[in-house]
């Protein structure tokens, strides 16, 4: 519920305006002021388990770059096939740059302050299924066979990771106005969408009452 001394204001277009009886405005897309603590600690707990997810993920990414030198992958294969050589190191660029992106689009989003919840939810599910792919991988056609630590010590890692994307996209989809937050007459946050529809409809003149 409102507290009674606003007026809520809604011009066509636009969206929900507080007018306080003092003259100060509020502003938001969603439901202001309707943030609860429990709704703030859901929020802190996934981008906690973002940061750590994508954190291992840009980790992985970076390492893997230095993969086939490391465990001298060419010296199995044919050196006259260059073919295939050039293939393998184009994959694994390729692959490896891409957690490196993910991981970073995912803190990007999360951390700043810029995204709405559907593109936060678009890039943890497409996260969420890379790693879903790689913990099949891992328990259907495990690699570091050769070693049991290794190879269970990446099972592992995997999981962690996937687990931690998983619960925070369960937690975005859970809370309806994730990555949205209110706008009060003293945060000095007002986005220049807000000035344009302000100006375009002059405040929206024909006012409601104000609430009691």
């Amino acid at each position: 519920m409102f507290q009674t001394n606003y007026a809520i204001l809604m011009p066509p277009g636009c969206p929900t305006l507080l007018v306080h009886k003092s003259g100060a405005r509020s502003i938001s897309r969603t439901k202001p002021f309707e943030q609860d603590d429990g709704g703030e600690l859901n929020m802190l707990f996934s981008k906690v388990l973002i940061a750590i997810a994508s954190g291992a993920t840009i980790g992985f990414g970076i390492g893997h770059f230095f993969v086939p030198r490391a465990w001298n992958w060419y010296s199995y294969i044919d050196v006259q096939a260059t073919e295939l050589i050039i293939a393998v190191r184009a994959i694994n660029i390729f692959f490896s740059l891409s957690l490196v992106l993910f991981g970073l689009i995912n803190i990007l989003l999360i951390f700043g302050g810029k995204s709405n919840r559907y593109s936060i939810l678009v890039v943890l599910v497409a996260t969420s299924i890379l790693w879903s792919v790689r913990v099949l991988l891992q328990i259907i056609y495990p690699q570091g066979s050769t070693n049991i630590v290794l190879q269970y010590g990446m099972l592992f890692s995997f999981i962690l990771i996937w687990l931690c994307y998983l619960i925070a996209l369960y937690n975005v989809m859970a809370q309806s106005n994730f990555g949205q937050q209110s706008l009060r007459p003293d945060s000095g946050q007002w986005p220049s969408w807000v000035n344009v529809c302000v100006a375009d409809r002059l405040w929206f003149r024909a006012q409601n009452e104000l609430i009691a």
